[in-house]
């Protein structure tokens, strides 16, 4: 069928002649060179060029900060605007002010209002502004005034701190991000693990305090098993594997015939507790990152397929 001169499949209507589905198809069709790679951006802000210059610039950003702050405790006191700190500060405003800028520019309104797009967008806006703002205004306002103890204005300047998190938005550090989700994904499954492990030190440092407390006049058992908190601290620190063997031998050489039956206690509260259970925690975890990892990639490819 012929419409503008363009050969149409049947079934094709009128409308779908704009849609970029059909371009692509056409396209694939009749010059296949010409189809463009959905993987590869004509924006130079979604390459991974652009993810690593500006988690440079956030982590060298980070560092200065640390830095500024080491000078402001050397001197005791806010001494004003020092021409070097600000000019710095300037500069990483003017970046992050630019990278706002390119963003917006890659998707419009769509950036704060597309599902994939608005959380971050709306992260980067406050942050940016926030740090433009204290730059720009806040520092001239503030300076030789007052208003320089205002804790509101220390508050507003620590927001820059914030400016870390965005590292979780390039795709270059997506490891990092995909860590931080399953870490968070499996809180649930580790709180209960963590949960019965609490039960475990809280029963054993229950027994051991009612009998080993005041019954064998050692100081160093009323040391490590004299109350319930003692028992209960002792049994973390076997968890952790911190100087159990001291409170193993604290056990054999102060209890008499009992002293190897604490040893193996000892022992095996150590492998259910460390070996079991701890392992069982990075099982979670891990599984949690496969996951993460997944569903990263599903989305990834999402967001690509509604761009194109």
């Amino acid at each position: 069928v012929e419409h503008n001169g363009l050969a149409l499949v049947a079934g094709v209507r009128p409308r779908d002649l704009k849609s970029n589905r059909f371009r692509r198809a056409t396209m694939t069709l009749e010059f296949p060179a010409l189809v463009p790679d959905p993987t590869v951006s004509r924006f130079w802000i979604e390459t991974e060029t652009a993810d690593l210059f500006f988690g440079c610039i956030i982590l060298l950003n980070a560092l200065y900060m640390g830095v500024d702050a080491e000078r402001n405790l050397d001197l005791g006191q806010d001494s004003g605007v020092d021409p070097f700190f600000y000019v710095v500060d300037n500069l990483f405003a003017l970046v992050f002010v630019w990278e706002l800028g390119l963003r917006i520019h890659r998707w419009g309104r769509k950036m704060l209002t597309k599902p994939g797009l608005r959380l971050w967008g709306w992260f980067d806006v406050i942050i940016i502004s926030s740090n433009a703002l204290d730059v720009w205004v806040l520092t001239w306002i503030s300076s030789g005034s007052e208003l320089q103890q205002v804790s509101v204005l220390r508050m507003l300047r620590l927001v820059r701190l914030a400016r870390i998190v965005r590292l979780l938005r390039f795709r270059i550090f997506k490891e990092l991000l995909v860590i931080l989700v399953s870490l968070m994904s499996s809180l649930r499954a580790v709180a209960w693990v963590f949960l019965l492990l609490a039960i475990f030190v809280y029963t054993g440092g229950l027994i051991c305090t009612m009998m080993l407390a005041r019954k064998t006049g050692s100081p160093e058992i009323e040391r490590y098993f004299g109350s319930v908190s003692a028992s209960m601290l002792t049994h973390f620190k076997i968890v952790t594997l911190e100087g159990w063997p001291v409170v193993a031998s604290t056990l054999l050489n102060n209890t008499d015939a009992a002293g190897v039956f604490w040893v193996l206690y000892i022992v095996g509260f150590i492998m259910i507790t460390n070996i079991s259970l701890l392992n069982l925690v990075t099982g979670v975890v891990v599984d949690s990152v496969m996951d993460a990892a997944a569903r990263e990639a599903r989305e990834f490819a999402y967001l690509k397929d509604e761009d194109i």
